[in-house]
């Protein structure tokens, strides 16, 4: 059942449906320079007027930007055909010099080094890749650290006071809140779950994003199950799969949990009692880059569940586009999303298998009846079955004319490549029926 935020006491936001809206937000932090932090909002026109929304927080990775994920990654048209809210918070770049925006999200593990972690998030011999120093830094420590990478403001603080705003502003459904990320937004995303589990339903880590070793199990203790999904590239080089092994040549030093550490974090958190994995069942269309899921944890607290999806890739998302136009992997992340919070009015699903049957038979299904529904179902098969027995008699007639038409011009003269001018021969044209016609330009003899 949903749960109505603040904002559903009030008028819905009808003038901005269908727009992006491009905002700042005033951030002040102890001991830290106030900034304006940006934030894209995309309002659904295809939300039920006045009716609680899912709400998706999609959080960019190390050096990218909102606009990316809401166009180009196809977030935007997902969000319209489905009906959540999408909120898409832009890191900071406090960078000087920088010749591009070094946008990055503090994950709580990414400014940090060993003195004061509970493991090492580099292996200062091996980084190979050059510091970026963020002036956040320099001004919490003192100095940028080794292994730091990631701006210093409080991200986290930042997060929880956007969604305090986002619920007061529009109506949101509080049991539906979900974030997904790629690469650094999506270890932000795992930082997220562990911080704040009763806020976020479940939460979808992209382009293989995984914690620091060590930091994958902090979740808050007592705290709400959370849902997980990941994404893992075959040959991410980036946040590979597993941690590698010392003096890698394509290795940049920095050490994450390995996706079992991660998968096995999320199944003791989540009270996970299985014993082995199954198969995730994947939407039909949902399978580009032989993108294969599976469900590590299922027999969990309140129905949560832990998934790791693989896919022939590297440290991207899944970028394969189905008919619909919206690309794979932010697609089976809502699919996952909308499962976990059991939206039958929102899921995407819903709106793809609609419009199937509105194709098939526009008049057929019961009114009012919903299309994932059982009267739905019966309703469809019943006039699925009879276009499928025409449409297959149709197929058996043109490939028996098709014959017919082939074995009567290999009998009048006209012979395919694994037969014999002698086979043909052997049956004269006239005796067979077949028209015979004087060479052009001959004379008719009488």
């Amino acid at each position: 059942m949903a749960i109505p935020s603040p904002g559903c006491s009030k008028p819905p936001p009808a003038a901005i449906a269908g727009t992006l809206l491009n905002e700042t937000m005033r951030w002040e932090e102890p001991g830290l320079p106030a900034v304006d932090r940006r934030v894209l909002t995309y309002v659904p026109t295809a939300g039920k007027e006045s009716a609680p929304m899912p709400l998706v927080l999609v959080f960019h990775g190390w050096g990218g930007g909102p606009h990316l994920y809401h166009e180009k990654f196809t977030f935007g048209k997902l969000a319209e055909e489905a009906g959540f809210l999408a909120v898409y918070p832009e890191g900071l770049s406090d960078v000087h010099g920088a010749w591009y925006p070094k946008r990055s999200w503090n994950t709580g593990d990414t400014t940090v080094e060993k003195i004061d972690a509970p493991t090492e998030v580099c292996d200062p011999k091996e980084v190979t890749a050059k510091g970026v120093c963020y002036q956040s830094c320099i001004i919490k420590y003192g100095k940028c650290k080794k292994c730091s990478w990631t701006t210093c403001y409080d991200d986290f603080a930042f997060i929880m006071k956007l969604l305090d705003d986002v619920e007061k502003r529009y109506c949101i459904d509080l049991s539906s809140v979900f974030a997904y990320g790629c690469s650094n937004g999506g270890v932000f995303a795992h930082a997220l779950a562990r911080k704040a589990p009763g806020k976020f339903k479940a939460i979808a880590a992209g382009c293989g994003a995984k914690p620091h070793r060590g930091y994958e199990t902090n979740f808050t203790a007592g705290g709400e199950p959370v849902s997980m999904v990941l994404f893992q590239g075959g040959e991410d080089w980036t946040i590979p799969a597993k941690t590698p092994k010392p003096h890698a040549r394509w290795w940049d030093g920095y050490i994450y949990a390995s996706d079992t550490a991660v998968r096995k974090a999320y199944k003791d958190y989540n009270k996970c009692s299985n014993q082995g994995p199954r198969p995730f069942v994947q939407p039909p269309h949902v399978h580009s880059q032989q993108m294969s899921c599976t469900e590590y944890g299922y027999d969990c607290a309140e129905n949560s569940k832990v998934v790791e999806c693989e896919f022939r890739g590297g440290h991207d998302l899944v970028l394969g586009l189905g008919a619909n136009e919206i690309m794979d992997g932010p697609e089976l992340a809502w699919n996952f999303f909308c499962e976990q919070a059991q939206l039958r009015e929102n899921c995407r699903m819903r709106q793809y298998v609609s419009l199937k049957l509105h194709w098939l038979a526009p008049h057929g299904l019961r009114k009012g009846a919903d299309p994932l529904s059982a009267d739905a179902g019966f309703s469809m098969m019943g006039l699925r079955l009879p276009m499928i027995l025409a449409f297959a008699s149709v197929l058996c007639l043109l490939n028996l004319l098709l014959l017919w038409a082939h074995r009567r011009s290999m009998r009048c003269g006209h012979f395919s490549p694994v037969q014999t001018r002698e086979e043909v021969e052997e049956s004269p044209p006239a005796a067979l029926g077949c028209k015979t016609t004087s060479p052009v330009g001959a004379s008719e003899q009488p």
